[in-house]
């Protein structure tokens, strides 16, 4: 599925009004209607970079379905949840997925790539990857481990922007273009940090 094709599917997974995740729970007091918009979208934005890329839409909407019901497990309240526990849901359903499809092809990690060297692969080929492989942990370790270079990331980065800006218009993608870029802004860090203690550890 493109981008754009599972962001429509996340945004009507939370918020239907008959059966989306949302309408299960109290939004917060006070809150306008493009504010909860705003949140459908950043919600559905952080769920979509948790989840496998590469599926087709029956398996999506499996995969929603049990992170729905995680959701349940770990957030007990009637009001909405936040972003962070929709991120953990869908992690944890994530890791599960890809363990019973490691299980079922009775495969072990020193059997198949590694998801750094799949995704290097597909982007020197040019072909479709998740956004976390275009901007975040996911692009700065393709970048640090000298996989990629950053000049191979700008045709995808170009070509996502422009899928949100046809979803959601110019202001919301730029918006969201800013988040993108400060999420690679703290992954760099975060990176830095690790090899920065790597090396220091070497040193003893």
């Amino acid at each position: 599925m493109k981008y754009e094709e599972r962001m429509r599917e996340l945004i009507v997974w939370l918020s239907d009004p008959r059966d989306g995740v949302l309408s299960f729970y109290a939004p917060p007091d006070h809150i306008t209607e493009a504010s909860i918009q705003k949140n459908i979208q950043i919600i559905a934005e952080d769920v979509n970079n948790k989840l496998p890329e590469d599926v087709k839409p029956d398996y999506l909407r499996l995969l929603l379905r049990d992170t729905f019901r995680e959701l349940r497990t770990i957030h007990g309240s009637r009001s909405w949840p936040s972003s962070k526990l929709f991120m953990q849901a869908a992690g944890s359903i994530a890791a599960r997925a890809l363990k019973a499809e490691r299980e079922t092809e009775g495969k072990t990690l020193g059997d198949t790539p590694t998801p750094e060297q799949i995704n290097r692969d597909r982007i020197k080929a040019k072909q479709p990857v998740a956004d976390r492989w275009i901007y975040g942990i996911g692009a700065r370790r393709l970048v640090s481990m000298g996989y990629v270079e950053e000049q191979d990331l700008t045709g995808y980065k170009s070509s996502l922007f422009h899928s949100a800006k046809d979803v959601y218009g110019n202001d919301s993608a730029l918006e969201l273009e800013a988040r993108w870029k400060e999420r690679d802004r703290t992954a760099s860090e975060e990176i830095a940090s690790l090899e920065d203690v790597s090396t220091k550890t070497d040193g003893f």
